[in-house]
Order: structure tokens, then sequence, then C-alpha cells
């Protein structure tokens, strides 16, 4: 998949609500973020700090090409 620029290897969930990147992919794709001071709870898990958003990302399968949100965490 493509993310921007540049290509990463992903899981794509088609039913999910959000879409999650690390931290690392975000800096080694060198995407434009917005820091935020948030939370996420996952299921059975302790709260995690939300990093960053990314807003309005291409992402590109195949020929099929649209703006994504990314939660960075």
């Amino acid at each position: 998949m493509k993310i921007s620029e540049g290509n990463v290897l992903t899981m794509v969930d088609n039913g999910a609500t959000h879409n999650f990147m690390s931290e690392d992919i975000t800096r080694r794709i060198e995407l434009n973020f917005l820091l935020v001071q948030a939370q996420l709870k996952q299921v059975n898990s302790p709260l995690d700090s939300v990093i960053s958003v990314a807003k309005k990302i291409n992402v590109c399968i195949g020929e099929w090409v649209v703006k994504v949100d990314f939660t960075i965490v």
C-alpha cells in the first residue's frame, strides 16, 4: 500500500471505524501531523496515549485512491 509518498506494509480491516499508524512509520514516510493530547481505550487494554493525528492522507491500493485520517499511537 502506498501512503502519502511512502510504501508501507499494512493490515486492512474494511470494517474498522478508525485508522491507526505507529509513530515510527509516520516519521519514516514523513507525514505531516497535528500534535494532540488524548487517550485511546482498547478492549482489554490499559489507556494508551494518542500522540497525534494525520488528516486527509492519500492512501493508494492499486489504482484505488482515497483520503484517510490516521490516529498516531
